[in-house]
């Protein structure tokens, strides 16, 4: 265990490790301070409380960084191991290393998080060609999110973990129900941004909500994401703005189809509506079973349940080309729902498969030609970085083939320097800022920031 060790206990003795009355208490940065995922945090109380917030994958491999295996070891290990994993969301660089979580550490996530997570796993263990170990580890995630060790968390409200007070704050993501985290630990208070934004529909409120819910009492530390950083030259739109762009592009462009992440809210939203509001008719989105469980999932806990009517998704159907359709109102209604979108148009989310491509292919000789809107990170379309994925690489490139137009619309789910420099200041920690998730800590010194608030910045 000890070899398994030594490099990680190299890197942490390069942080500001500790904060308090002695040598065991405060925190420590077990991964994360200058790379883009896998950031674990680890905070420590007196009376040996100890918990990490988030344990996901890394996005890339960094030698001077903690691997995945080590940071599974530790987990696994008695001594090293903490009572409790408070997720922030459920990407995969925050969660994706759930199933290695050992019986007995309580687990921390949102309701409806947890539920688009088991929505994700029932729908990835239908999938036949998965490999035995494949299957075990969604079999255990799907086991640890259903059990007992499972807590959630109240929004806005103040709750227990043993001797740590903490509360949750909902914030604006591109995953959904996405928290930033205060926690009170021996006379210590710790904010954990997670990844936030502002220009989406849901971060409209971001300073006010800080003030009013995390900032009541001071801060000491601040743990605060930084994506955004190092890609300072790219403009970020607002959702709305997005909405209004994809609106003009449907408009001219009677068949669409959408690359889109399900669990992005705020998009699919942006999008649906877009396509409501391109024609007279009200144009439906279309998708397959897992991605409209989700918008039923939206629909019922973000829409009706909050009653807010931008994010209900009452027209969109399941993908059966050959389903026959038929209206009670029109007894004459009779067509295949291949031909109603022929005759109506659409908008419609694909996926990477193959399957997509043969829908895609049966709308090739379209007047007008069909369009495909990538609304993900253009990262993924580069061959040349480190991030690419050839399988949404090859849908662009046959859809080029057979002359789509392509439409590159898509906005960050992360803050821009502005929104992260407005909310140091507004949290403005007594003691540190510790930047995280970011691939430029050293940025951190740029912000339109105090000079006071500069000196509390910690970077290794």
């Amino acid at each position: 265990m000890v070899e398994i060790f030594s490099h990680h206990l190299v890197v942490l003795s390069k942080y500001p490790k500790c904060i308090g009355r002695n040598e065991n208490m405060g925190f420590q940065i077990l991964r994360g301070a200058d790379q883009i995922g896998g950031a674990i945090v680890q905070i420590t109380t007196d009376a040996d409380t100890k918990i990490w917030v988030d344990f996901g994958m890394e996005l890339s491999v960094d030698e001077e960084q903690s691997s995945d295996d080590q940071m599974i070891a530790m987990m696994q290990a008695a001594d090293t191991r903490p009572d409790a994993v408070f997720f922030t969301h459920i990407h995969g660089d925050h969660i994706g290393l759930l199933s290695h979580i050992p019986d007995g550490v309580d687990i921390f996530i949102g309701r409806v998080g947890q539920l688009l997570m088991e929505n994700i796993r029932d729908t990835l263990l239908n999938i036949e060609s998965l490999s035995d170990e494949e299957r075990k580890i969604l079999e255990r995630e799907k086991t640890l999110l259903s059990g007992k060790n499972v807590r959630f968390y109240k929004n806005r409200e103040e709750d227990y973990y043993k001797d740590i007070r903490f509360k949750a704050l909902r914030v604006d993501h591109s995953a959904f129900d996405a928290y930033m985290l205060r926690f009170e630990a021996d006379g210590k208070t710790y904010v954990h941004t997670g990844d936030y934004r502002s220009h989406g529909r849901l971060g409209k409120n971001l300073t006010e909500d800080i003030k009013k819910h995390l900032t009541d009492k001071p801060v000491d530390v601040l743990f605060t994401e930084g994506t955004m950083m190092s890609r300072q030259n790219q403009k970020v739109l607002s959702e709305e703005e997005m909405q209004k762009t994809a609106t003009d592009i449907l408009r001219n462009h009677p068949y669409s189809f959408l690359i889109c992440s399900s669990t992005n809210l705020e998009s699919i939203a942006s999008f649906y509506w877009a396509a409501y509001q391109s024609t007279d008719k009200k144009k439906a989105l279309y998708c397959n079973s897992y991605v409209k469980k989700q918008l039923q999932l939206f629909t019922e806990l973000v829409g009706e349940d909050e009653r807010d009517w931008r994010f209900q998704f009452h027209r969109s159907y399941i993908i059966s080309l050959d389903k026959k359709l038929r209206r009670k109102t029109d007894p004459l209604f009779n067509m295949t729902q291949y031909e109603y979108m022929l005759k109506e148009g659409f908008v419609m989310m694909i996926g990477s498969s193959e399957y997509y491509r043969e829908i895609m292919e049966k709308f090739k000789d379209c007047n007008p030609k069909p369009v495909l809107i990538y609304s993900m990170w253009d990262g993924y379309l580069d061959e040349n970085e480190e991030y690419a994925k050839p399988e949404l690489i090859a849908v662009v490139r046959q859809a080029e083939k057979w002359e789509f137009d392509i439409e590159h619309l898509h906005t960050s789910g992360h803050a821009d320097p502005e929104t992260i420099a407005e909310v140091i200041t507004t949290i403005n920690p007594k003691e540190a800022i510790v930047p995280i998730h970011t691939e430029n800590p050293k940025g951190f010194m740029n912000l339109g920031i105090s000079d006071d608030l500069k000196k509390r910045i910690k970077i290794r």
